[in-house]
């Protein structure tokens, strides 16, 4: 039974790659990978400020920062669509100022933390804030490869009622002390301007360096014409925490070389007729819109096909087209280089959309997401107006400045795309030698007894994934009690507390970019190593399960061959006194007679 057990647990590894391996469809999940992709090159941009903090660029994927928590000095992805600050570093090594019992949980498309809600100091540049509530992640799935890449957690830039941790600790504690690090930080300085600014860099060559931008309180000086652009509204305005607000807007309309784009009516009730609710958020790399709002885009490029196969448009890579996103009267320019992607696909250098198909249901919350594609071409001020704690009610509003020089963007195009592309080609041309050279290696060592590693190219695809995460159970928790000034009253370090993180029914969205790639070959231990992680304990029960039926057939069956061999022990018994009997009657057959006398 046992070995049936084992031979079971084996067969999940064939399993587990095999859900890895991308599917041909124009559905969000089967273009998923687990990880983020590995062996990116980092590229710089700034935080400004009273310091200048080094922000690293992997990819146009991943922004990430320097963060200081605990007294550790880590990278961290700065993201606009969650709420919550959770790292992940190994052996403790995080001073910790107070911890609770209750344990948090962020679930992703692929991938979750898990870990207890806890207190250290935490300092980004110049800001610091004592005491800030986060989920030490004591438990990460399949975020291995941005670990690779030392990005060691997400500092959530959005609001506190999204946020997992300061819901919990106010259905727990009845206290605002979860709040995110951003709310900390105005709370502590309310003359600071209550906003911060965030522009992508854009890598146009994997050898050229870009800087972006990311501030807290205050504007970039050549930048700062972003105070007078108009004021575009969050919409929609939730208190509920099973539909919290977003860093979204109204988006009034979309052009292609001109033509108007007719989205149908918006799932979000109020939304004006024509537009649809758009989520600015730098954690999603492409963009998720309507599928014939791609078709639209697309096209209209000469010479562009959809692939049925993959579910890609494939443009040819020296084109592209004048994509423009309204807002009321302001128009948004896209540069040519953020509308397609280079990249190796069916062993070929090709250019595919990277605007994808939406797969979210309509829902009241929010229509598409302009991820980093739509960012890059824009200097965002996300500025809470008159939010504090006496008003935690205000409506913030986004300010977008636009980057973008339609005239300028082609000509960089045409001078960098086409170097992008030899770029590409050389990279696939090294790679598939090297595989054909270690292949061959690798056949020329089997012949003479010896074995070499061989490496397998693999194709990337940059893509993201948005999901739901549990928020509280307790749906009923007021606003003003996540967003009210911090009770005096701290969680005791003992956890003495005897609630318990709930569970929840009700679900929000939440997401963190992901990559498509085809894995190379696996070993065994690669294999087996996430099953043992997600299906441990099950793969436990049933182990121990099986051992104790075991053990109790093996009692059983002794029971059983006591029982028979007492038996045949007492039969044997019997027929040795019926032989014995046998015997003395033969040896002396008139002693065995009974005699009868008359006595008269």
């Amino acid at each position: 039974m046992n070995a049936l057990f084992f031979a079971l647990f084996v067969s999940l590894c064939g399993i587990s790659h095999a859900l890895t391996i991308p599917v041909s469809a124009r559905a969000r999940d089967p273009q998923v990978r687990r990880e983020y992709g590995s062996g990116v090159r980092p590229h710089v941009m700034k935080m400004y400020g009273i310091q200048h903090q080094d922000v690293e660029n992997f990819q146009d994927t991943v922004y990430a920062t320097n963060l200081t928590i605990g007294g550790q000095e880590l990278l961290i992805q700065l993201d606009t669509g969650s709420s919550d600050l959770w790292v992940n570093l190994p052996n403790d090594q995080i001073e910790i100022t107070n911890i609770t019992n209750i344990t948090a949980q962020e679930t992703y498309g692929i991938g979750a933390v898990t870990g207890p809600i806890a207190f250290a100091n935490v300092s980004l540049g110049p800001h610091f804030v004592p005491d800030q509530a986060f989920i030490n992640a004591t438990n990460a799935t399949d975020f291995g490869t941005i670990f690779g890449d030392n990005v060691r957690g997400i500092l959530g830039l959005s609001f506190d009622l999204g946020s997992t941790v300061a819901v919990e600790i106010a259905i727990n504690y009845n206290s605002s002390i979860g709040r995110s690090f951003i709310s900390n930080l105005f709370a502590q300085n309310e003359s600071m301007p209550h906003l911060f600014t965030v522009q992508l860099g854009r890598t146009s060559d994997p050898e050229y360096v870009t800087e972006g931008i990311f501030t807290i309180g205050e504007y970039v000086n050549e930048l700062a014409a972003v105070a007078e652009q108009p004021q575009l509204p969050r919409f929609p305005n939730s208190d509920d925490v099973n539909t919290p607000p977003r860093w979204s807007t109204v988006m009034s309309g979309m052009t292609v070389n001109g033509q108007p784009f007719q989205f149908n009516a918006s799932g979000v009730p109020g939304t004006p007729n024509g537009s649809v609710v758009a989520v600015l958020d730098t954690g999603f790399t492409f963009p998720p819109i309507p599928a014939a709002a791609v078709d639209f885009i697309y096209s209209s490029i000469e010479g562009a096909t959809f692939d049925n196969s993959s579910g890609f448009w494939i443009v040819p890579c020296e084109n592209s087209t004048q994509l423009e996103f309204q807002f009321g009267n302001q128009s948004i320019p896209i540069h040519p280089l953020d509308i397609t992607e280079v990249t190796e696909l069916n062993n070929a250098t090709v250019c595919v959309n990277t605007f994808r198909p939406t797969t979210f249901p309509v829902n009241d919350q929010f229509d598409i997401i302009l991820g980093d594609a739509f960012l890059k071409n824009v200097y965002a001020s996300f500025n809470y107006g008159n939010w504090s704690a006496e008003n935690p009610n205000a409506i913030p509003f986004i300010q977008l400045l636009s980057t973008t020089n339609l005239t300028a963007a082609f000509d960089e195009f045409a001078q960098v795309r086409s170097s992008m592309v030899s770029s590409a080609e050389a990279t696939a041309s090294v790679s598939a030698t090297t595989v054909t050279t270690a292949s061959a290696t690798a056949s020329s060592g089997a012949a003479s007894g010896s074995v070499l590693p061989t490496s397998a190219a693999s194709s990337v695809f940059f893509s993201s994934a948005w999901s739901s995460y549990p928020a509280s159970s307790a749906a009923t928790v007021s606003a003003s009690v996540v967003s009210a000034s911090a009770s005096a009253s701290a969680p005791s370090t003992t956890a003495d507390t005897t609630n318990a993180a709930n569970a929840t029914d009700a679900t929000v969205f939440s997401r963190r970019s992901l990559q498509v790639v085809v894995e190379p070959s696996r070993n065994v231990t690669d294999c087996l190593l996430p099953i043992i992680e997600q299906y441990g304990v099950v793969l436990f029960a049933l182990l121990t399960g099986s051992l104790v039926v075991s053990l109790v057939l093996a009692m059983v069956m002794a029971v059983i061959t006591i029982r028979n061999h007492m038996r045949l022990a007492s039969r044997r018994r019997a027929t040795y006194s019926v032989l014995e009997a046998k015997a003395e009657t033969l040896a002396d057959p008139e002693g065995s007679s009974l005699h009868y006398h008359d006595e008269f």
